[in-house]
């Protein structure tokens, strides 16, 4: 009688949901991969790319498009397709695949097919763009694309865009120069965010997002972590 007492009081342990990371490239990608994995809140987080993933990492693994397992969400971290710099120097993310505004939407339809209701976009975006007012909604028609897909909370995170190493051809050097000195002019108002706080506050902006379609900005974004 004891035994069947205890087994109806024992609390219900609700099973921890599971995650997506598409474009987990570069500084930016592993920093919110390694706080989405300190966060310890996914029984499983799946990587999209391609081969083996050379990882002890228990609950992690190396995934393709067409072998996706059930998921509840998915990161999408947009890379800049022009930067050929954008991977990282140690080859640590040789295999992940890269997001671009050109495959974002059949992957993301890969992701709804898979379950996820649940999708943050990480849109890092120039500090020029940061002062216009169109940042303030859906600024693409790839962008408006994910608004019609089957997810129940889209979350579009525009943090300020990081200048680039000054490399590359002299055209390069000076756009990259152009950058850095936009960058110096931003507002206070608008904060510049490092890696691994944008790591943290893409987290916490899936963790605490409601239903339906939210832009943050980058104080929005910066105020997540306060």
């Amino acid at each position: 009688m004891l035994e069947a007492f205890n087994q109806r009081s024992a609390p219900h342990e609700t099973a921890k949901p599971t995650t997506l990371i598409i474009g987990a490239v570069g500084r930016l990608g592993e920093a919110v991969l390694n706080q989405i994995l300190a966060s310890e809140k996914y029984s499983h987080v799946y990587i999209l790319g391609e081969g083996v993933l050379n990882s002890t990492m228990r609950g992690v693994s190396l995934t393709s498009a067409q072998s996706l397992a059930d998921i509840d969400s998915v990161y999408l971290l947009l890379s800049d397709s022009e930067d050929k710099g954008q991977r990282s120097y140690y080859g640590r993310d040789s295999r992940f695949t890269a997001l671009t505004l050109d495959n974002m939407m059949p992957l993301a339809r890969a992701a709804t097919a898979s379950g996820a209701r649940r999708a943050l976009l990480l849109s890092p975006t120039p500090a020029w763009q940061q002062l216009s007012r169109f940042q303030h909604g859906l600024m693409s028609a790839t962008e408006s694309g994910l608004a019609t897909l089957s997810f129940e909370t889209l979350v579009v995170l525009r943090p300020v865009a990081q200048s680039k190493t000054a490399t590359g051809s002299l055209l390069q050097r000076f756009a990259s120069f152009y950058l850095d000195l936009q960058m110096m002019m931003l507002p206070r108002s608008i904060p510049v965010m490092t890696s691994d706080q944008l790591g943290r506050a893409s987290v916490l902006a899936m963790a605490h997002a409601k239903d339906g379609l939210s832009v943050l900005q980058a104080q929005e974004i910066a105020n997540l972590l306060k």
